[in-house]
Formats: structure tokens, sequence, C-alpha cells
């Protein structure tokens, strides 16, 4: 398949990519980077320049996943809680306060109802596999959770 693609790709007269890796992946089977130009969706970085590049210093000890998606079903984040359910029973101690504690943040869109009860089903989901859901409510300052959306 990759072979015709290629091939086929070979004829375009103007070449478009949404991101230097996708210009990059598109060169390497049509080989037209004299035709191919990258062009990113518009936004304004002047903000995001002028964030450090240093790690802030933090009271929050361990690893933060965060996952950034739209919450779509085929993104298939009860995926993601199964998997943290599963690490924090092999491994009870990434669960623990402490350097090598682990917690995993949702974070995306919702385009409509449905995406919304997405969220709402992976919250119930999240309590039923026993992890905790962080709330202005929790504990110790609301330092004592597992999961955030």
């Amino acid at each position: 398949f990759a072979g015709i693609y290629g091939f086929v790709g070979r004829y375009s007269e103007v070449v478009m990519a949404n991101s230097s890796w996708t210009g990059n992946h598109i060169n390497s089977l049509w080989k037209v980077p004299k035709r191919t130009q990258v062009v990113f969706p518009p936004c304004d970085t002047t903000a995001l320049a002028s964030l450090p590049l240093e790690r802030a210093t933090s009271d929050m000890e361990g690893y933060l996943i965060v996952s950034l998606a739209q919450f779509r079903p085929e993104k298939d984040h009860g995926l993601q809680l199964r998997a943290l359910s599963r690490f924090f029973q092999n491994s009870p101690h990434h669960r623990q306060r402490g350097h090598s504690r682990v917690r995993l943040v949702l974070a995306g869109g919702c385009r409509d109802d449905g995406d919304r009860s997405r969220v709402e089903a992976l919250r119930a989901l999240a309590a039923d596999l026993g992890l905790r859901e962080q709330t202005n409510k929790s504990p110790e300052g609301g330092e004592d959770w597992d999961i955030a959306f």
C-alpha cells in the first residue's frame, strides 16, 4: 500500500501538511519536498513563547500523566482508567504519597451532550474502579487523589 500511495503522491502539484511530522512523513513516502508546505493552524503563540522552559517547583510529588483529547468514544478514556487501576493493583506503592506517586489527569473538550454524558460515565467508572477523583472536598487540602477531570 505504501508503495502505491507514494507513487500516486508524487504526482501532486501542491502538498500541504498540518505539522512538521506529517510533512516529513509525506516527504519520506512521496519524495516531493519542493512541493510540500507545512501549514500550521492559525494560533497566537506569543503567550506560549513567554513561558519558562524550566519545570516550576511544586509541592506535588511524583508523576502526573496528562491525557489531552476530546471526550469522544473512539478515544477510549475508559481504557486509561482501567489501566491505571490495574497498575495500582500491581504496584500499590505508586498510589502512596512520595516521589513515586502516579496521578492521571484527563483533560479535553466536550462537543455536545453526548460527550458530557461520557465524562459523567468516566467519573462513575473511576469510582467503580476505586480511583479517587480530585475534588475541592478531598481530605488533606485536596492532595489525596488519583484521577482528575
